[in-house]
């Protein structure tokens, strides 16, 4: 694994972990209004790009379209479902942020 691997996979987990800590968050209703239970500051503007699996492609659309509209609005993430091997290829080569894979990385 070369150092830049190193430096990204920490930095890609801690968002692929603030993804699904956001998706698997509960919302009370009060007074007509939402507020998301757990929810912490907005992040800046800003992109995720990933690729890979096909099969996970319909999971993680639905968490990262309840992350977006109920956790950080300001985030945007992007995924290709291109195959885990071009996912990871995507990966190691800078290309994405992540990458969903069904084999190991």
């Amino acid at each position: 694994m070369t150092t830049t691997m190193r430096r990204r996979v920490p930095a890609t987990l801690i968002a692929l972990i603030a993804v699904f800590a956001a998706a698997c968050s509960s919302s009370k209703s009060n007074a007509g209004s939402t507020t998301s239970v757990g929810a912490g500051a907005q992040l800046a503007a800003t992109t995720l790009k990933g690729s890979g699996s096909t099969f996970q492609d319909p999971f993680d659309e639905q968490v990262f379209r309840n992350f977006t509209t109920n956790a950080q609005h300001n985030v945007t993430v992007t995924y290709n479902s291109v195959g885990s091997g071009q996912g990871q290829t995507d990966l190691q080569g800078g290309v994405t942020d992540f990458a969903g894979s069904d084999s190991l990385i």
